[in-house]
């Protein structure tokens, strides 16, 4: 099994267009798309998944809805305020990444975190909706044995 450091950066989002990110997610199975890749997403079904994943089927277009846009506008605000509130370091990651020995499986962070007594960086979601896999948000919360950011 390999661990975190092992992490390959597909590639770099800096600069990159909105068009061509979405290209390279579509290449792999993320963490958005992974409820429904199991049959667990409300939203949609692993068929639908894999006909989009497959180019037979043009995905939603979500860019404008309010969710995205809060989420959006609010991430780098809700990644400060975590920061203050925990001293922990936050730094963007800029990379869509992919594992070493799955390369279907891509990861595309929206920053990690660490202290001075961590010496690596976990990944840290930062979430600004009203409920997280059905349960209320709240700061304390954290997942994926990471840190977790949600503000509701």
């Amino acid at each position: 099994m390999s661990n975190r450091s092992n992490v390959i950066r597909l590639v770099s989002t800096q600069g990159m267009f909105r068009e061509q990110w979405l290209a390279v997610r579509r290449g792999g199975i993320g963490s958005s798309d992974a409820a429904a890749a199991v049959g667990l997403s409300p939203y949609k079904s692993p068929l639908e998944l894999w006909l989009e994943k497959t180019g037979r089927k043009e995905g939603p277009d979500l860019s404008g809805s309010e969710a995205v846009f809060w989420g959006t506008t609010l991430e780098a605000i809700v990644a400060n305020v975590y920061a203050n509130r925990t001293g922990n370091k936050v730094r963007r990651v800029n990379a869509v990444l992919q594992h070493p020995d799955h390369p279907f499986m891509l990861a595309n962070l929206d920053r990690a975190v660490g202290c001075v007594f961590r010496a690596n960086w976990p990944p840290i979601p930062v979430q600004t909706g009203h409920s997280i896999h059905g349960k209320p948000a709240t700061p304390e919360r954290s997942d994926a044995g990471g840190f977790s950011v949600y503000a509701s």
